[in-house]
């Protein structure tokens, strides 16, 4: 089995998509097999508005944000590409870079501090992930609100909270 194949073993990679696709609400147990995780990293990843009563589920949209942060990109895509109001820009693209040898070392130890520091997510973040998350996080506000003008862009970043499948 590939290293690939081990990562992707404990999601229900089926019913993720059927998630995307039928857009609705989730109990708080199908969340956890969904995300692979236990209810309790379920309840302490959500805002404390979303945390469900246990006679209600998880709303569409903060179960889809959980999802966005546990995939990467790649992952993302490969799974919800196809669904309604999928932004094109959060689909994936192949970059080449030349960097200088110490930062590619140095981006190695700071994935691998990563990967020590949450070992029940290490087998899923690769350096591909952890740059577009950091560089996500790094946006300048003023920047962000520029780019943020352009619908396509601003679809794509805030994904799922603006979804324009929902307007």
């Amino acid at each position: 089995m590939s290293a690939q194949d081990r990562r992707r073993a404990g999601v229900p990679w089926a019913r993720l998509r059927r998630f995307f696709d039928d857009r609705r609400e989730v109990s708080l147990r199908e969340a956890a097999a969904l995300l692979g995780r236990d209810p309790a990293w379920v309840i302490a990843q959500l805002d404390e508005v979303a945390v469900p009563h246990p006679e209600q589920g998880i709303q569409w949209g903060e179960m889809a944000v959980l999802v966005r942060e546990t995939l990467t990109p790649a992952e993302l895509e490969a799974l919800a590409g196809g669904s309604p109001g999928f932004p094109a820009l959060l689909r994936v693209s192949s970059v080449t870079w030349r960097l200088p040898a110490y930062l590619l070392i140095a981006l190695e130890h700071l994935v691998a501090g990563e990967r020590a520091a949450d070992p029940t997510t290490a087998s899923r973040l690769t350096v591909e992930a952890y740059v577009a998350r950091h560089l996500e996080l790094t946006l300048d506000p003023e920047v962000l609100e520029r780019l943020c003008a352009e619908p396509a862009f601003r679809a794509a970043f805030r994904f799922p909270e603006e979804d324009p499948a929902d307007q």
